[in-house]
Parts: C-alpha cells; sequence; structure tokens
C-alpha cells in the first residue's frame, strides 16, 4: 500500500481472478469500479469523502474501512473487507 500524504489517499494493489469488475467502497471513501479484462493485479486508489478529508486535515490520519468487491463476468460476487489507515500531512 502506498499513501499519498499530500491528497490523504491510499493506493493498494488487489489481484483479480480473472475478466470482470472491481469495485471499492465503504464509509468514508469514495466509491471506485475499475474493470478488468485479465487476470493479475490491478491498482485501485481510495480517495477521502470530504468529510473524512476534514478530519485528516485536523488530525492527520483516519481510519477507514474499504470493500473490494469483485464481478466476475460468469460466475459469483465475492468481496473482502481491508482496512486502511489514511495519512495526511499537517502542514
Amino acid at each position: 500500500m502506498r499513501l499519498n500524504r499530500k491528497t490523504g489517499s491510499a493506493t493498494f494493489t488487489a489481484v483479480a481472478p480473472g475478466p470482470g469488475q472491481l469495485a471499492v467502497s465503504g464509509a468514508g471513501v469514495k466509491p471506485l469500479r475499475k474493470a478488468v479484462t485479465a487476470a493479475g493485479p490491478v491498482a485501485l486508489t481510495v480517495r477521502p469523502t470530504a468529510k473524512t478529508a476534514g478530519k485528516l486535515k485536523a488530525t492527520g490520519t483516519a481510519r477507514v474501512a474499504v470493500r473490494v468487491t469483485f464481478t466476475p463476468t460468469a460466475s459469483k460476487v465475492s468481496d473482502r473487507v481491508v482496512n486502511l489507515k489514511l495519512r495526511e500531512s499537517t502542514r
């Protein structure tokens, strides 16, 4: 996982088992959908909502639980929850 302290975002890699769609959601983060054409690693960027960004600006850190959902083109949906700690420079 790579943190961007300027924007308060975090980029992490999820491994897709095949073609389909990856979605990121959760309280305090902006939703994201990304199409996957083949199996392999996919970079996902988690960006804070305005409320979470305010907390980051005030305290420099915020914990969020992010749900990563993979929807394949021909099978069942699978999801996983990832706990992240976002950080931002307070200067």
